[in-house]
């Protein structure tokens, strides 16, 4: 059964956990990259590849996750530096654009 969880971390740690994630995608498809078809254990061959077949499933999702986390990790970065360049410009001060006209 799958279930999707989320859980509170520093921003900092966030490239981290998703180096993680994929390095146990990673893992996942090698343990199924030894895979060969064997005609006289068709069962055995069977629930090897629909194991792989969940597996890949599971990966497909997480690594969508890590994109989705990674978008919004960078999303994030990208407005906290627009705040902070925001308080660190000295506001302009208010110019009156309208030209004096002569008198009539």
């Amino acid at each position: 059964m799958k279930v999707k969880i989320s859980y509170t971390m520093d921003s900092d740690q966030v490239p981290g956990l998703i180096n993680q994630i994929l390095a146990k995608c990673k893992q996942k498809l090698l343990e199924h990259s030894d895979i060969e078809c064997d005609i006289y254990q068709v069962p055995k061959f069977a629930e090897r590849v629909n194991e792989a077949i969940r597996d890949m499933e599971i990966i497909s999702e997480q690594l969508i996750d890590c994109v989705n986390i990674a978008i919004g990790i960078s999303d994030l970065k990208q407005k906290v530096k627009s705040q902070e360049e925001e308080l660190i410009r000295p506001e302009a001060p208010d110019v009156d654009m309208e030209e004096e006209g002569e008198p009539d």
